[in-house]
């Protein structure tokens, strides 16, 4: 198992085996990762070692939401704000907007540490209040130059936000 394991990084860069995935010698080499996953604790302290070495991912589905995490901190970084389009891919293909939208779903899932790490990166949880929010400070900021709330319908600001459609 391990030296399949090994091959098995050498050919995808990492230990994130799929649970079913069978190698081209028919070996089961999702179940084999599973089991030393559920008998970690029987395994001897030399094999979770070279397990370790090789990089092997003991809780697959937490080194997702890091992983996930480490692209949406990347997309603030860009951006300066965490309001990911449904749609956004990033550039290796995570579905970074997919993964924030099942964020948002799951709020009352989410632990504790992972609710205080999203909105410590300014998580937004109501999409639809922030973008109010932002038309209504951009309109009171139109207010402050003009003297009036009367927004042109085509009116549209460098950055590409749609005054006129939002006051519409």
């Amino acid at each position: 198992g391990f030296s399949n394991l090994e091959r098995y990084k050498s050919e995808n860069g990492n230990c994130n085996v799929p649970a079913k995935f069978i190698t081209a010698d028919d070996f089961k080499l999702g179940n084999w990762v599973g089991m030393q996953r559920t008998t970690k604790q029987k395994l001897g302290t030399e094999r979770i070692a070279r397990l370790d070495e090789l990089g092997f991912v003991w809780e697959p589905l937490k080194n997702h939401w890091d992983t996930a995490f480490g692209h949406l901190t990347d997309f603030f970084q860009s951006n300066r704000h965490c309001l990911v389009p449904r749609d956004f891919v990033t550039a290796t293909g995570f579905k970074l907007g997919n993964w924030v939208g099942r964020q948002r779903d799951s709020r009352n899932k989410l632990s504790a540490n992972r609710i205080n790490r999203l909105e410590a990166l300014g998580f937004v949880w109501n999409t639809l209040e922030a973008q109010w929010e932002e038309g209504y400070r951009r309109l009171c900021a139109f207010k402050e130059k003009n003297g009036h709330c009367r927004v042109p319908q085509t009116l549209v600001s460098e950055d590409g936000f749609k005054l006129g459609r939002w006051v519409v």
